[in-house]
């Protein structure tokens, strides 16, 4: 994929269609939702990342940077974000009851529940 910056929504459908032609319908539509998703993210946003080091943990992040574009990285990486790790360690058990959205095969998805909760998840290990 080519850089995605000043794209828009709809330009970036445009580019998902073009560079995965051929790919089942559900797959592609899984992608252009994923790229738009990750683009709407702001700084300040919180993120959630399983980690597969360790899959009982997870990390938990601010977003610190606007995307970027870094093709030295390989195609599966070349999309990115500065994030600020606010934890590392962050047992995946504190995600029992979200633990379907955080399990989802996509790489980019919402989770249903506030920043606050994430925030005292880390703080006070409090299960969401």
């Amino acid at each position: 994929m080519p850089s995605l910056a000043g794209m828009s929504p709809e330009e970036i459908s445009e580019e998902v269609d073009l560079v995965y032609a051929g790919e089942p319908e559900g797959r592609v539509r899984s992608y252009r939702r994923q790229l738009r998703d990750f683009m709407a993210f702001e700084r300040g946003d919180l993120v959630v990342l399983p980690l597969k080091t360790d899959r009982r943990l997870v990390a938990v992040g601010r977003v610190m940077g606007g995307y970027e574009h870094r093709p030295e990285l390989g195609d599966l990486l070349s999309h990115v974000r500065g994030v600020e790790w606010l934890t590392t360690s962050l047992a995946r058990q504190a995600f029992e009851r979200v633990m379907g959205s955080l399990n989802q095969p996509t790489t980019i998805g919402r989770l249903p529940v506030s920043p606050g909760q994430l925030i005292r998840a880390i703080d006070l290990g409090e299960p969401l």
